[in-house]
């Protein structure tokens, strides 16, 4: 297992975990899958973890998916999802998709905060938050 990442919201009581699996350029077939496979169940089915709040995500991610392993994907609205279980879930995903998916994320926060960022709405910002500490040359937006 490569990296490892835990979120634990105050007005939650579970903590999420995230293990994600990169591999070098390759083709993921059976053999990654299993791997990963044998990481969720190992990880979920320690003593220390079962019955307690915690949700289990495992991400494994290469350039290519063997048709094998893409047929075990088991919800089509969710390409990637190969495993969904009270304890955990496994995606399995290429590069490509993990970065598609990010983006996407990324642009349905932007709209949805309706971010603007430039240059003027900076240092208006800092202008409003921060005026006693602004020199008034610079808050006036010259040199």
């Amino acid at each position: 297992m490569d990296m490892v990442f835990s979120r634990h919201l105050p007005e939650s009581e579970r903590t999420r975990h995230l293990v994600v699996e990169p591999k070098r350029p390759m083709r993921l077939t059976m053999t990654e899958f299993g791997q990963i496979n044998n990481y969720a169940s190992a990880i979920t089915g320690h003593p220390e973890v079962l019955g307690t709040p915690h949700d289990w995500e495992f991400w494994l991610v290469g350039t290519e998916i063997d048709d094998v392993v893409r047929n075990q994907y088991s919800d089509p609205a969710r390409p990637g999802l190969t495993t969904n279980n009270p304890r955990y879930r496994i995606w399995v995903m290429t590069w490509g998709q993990l970065f598609d998916q990010a983006e996407r994320r990324v642009q349905a926060f932007r709209s949805a905060l309706e971010l603007v960022s430039t240059d003027q709405t900076s240092r208006d910002y800092l202008q409003r938050r921060h005026a006693e500490f602004i020199p008034p040359l610079a808050a006036s937006g010259g040199a």
